[in-house]
């Protein structure tokens, strides 16, 4: 019983030793891993909210217009559609097989012109750059008149003799989802003599 007893108070003198002694404390490192989690996670929310609200792309605008006009005695309306953003005018005329779709693609250079009832779509080369709109400059004329005139050459549009067989080039345009399951033509100005 003396040797138990004997080490009862050393383990004991031990145990109470380890008490005694100042802990190495682990609470601080990890209060500082929970701070940075909790910053790193307010600020990925913080840049979403950001994104999703702040920068925003700007809203697609669009604007139509509609034209009557009298053709050989007979009522024609023309609805034009202007985008900005894909850089396209749209000019549709008719109705049923009679309709005719114009798109002018600024963006390619390409004018697609597509027939309802033919099934046949004419394609042409374009200008990239958009009109400008200026104001006109009206000559003052001081007491004299003008006698200079301007006729403008008139041109008639031939279609092609062999159909377009790659519309690869055309998938980037809008033409392209109007024109993709039908006949497409080069067309080439030919003057009127």
């Amino acid at each position: 019983m003396g040797g138990t007893a004997g080490r009862s108070p050393e383990r004991c003198r031990f145990l109470d030793a380890e008490a005694a002694k100042p802990r190495e404390k682990s609470c601080p490192r990890y209060q500082l891993c929970g701070l940075l989690f909790s910053l790193l996670l307010l600020s990925l929310i913080l840049i979403f909210f950001g994104v999703r609200y702040l920068w925003s792309p700007a809203p697609r605008k669009v604007y139509d217009m509609e034209h009557t006009f009298f053709s050989n005695g007979e009522k024609k309306k023309i609805v034009m559609e202007i985008d900005p953003l894909a850089r396209t005018e749209t000019f549709s005329s008719g109705n049923g097989s009679e309709e005719i779709l114009e798109i002018h693609d600024f963006k390619n250079g390409i004018t697609g012109i597509f027939f309802v009832g033919l099934q046949k779509c004419f394609i042409k080369t374009q200008t990239k750059v958009l009109p400008e709109t200026t104001e006109a400059k009206i000559p003052e004329l001081e007491g004299q008149e003008i006698t200079t005139t301007y006729f403008e050459q008139s041109v008639v549009w031939v279609p092609g003799e062999k159909p377009i067989q790659n519309k690869e080039f055309l998938r980037s345009s809008k033409i392209f989802d109007i024109c993709k399951n039908v006949t497409i033509f080069w067309i080439h100005p030919t003057p009127i003599a």
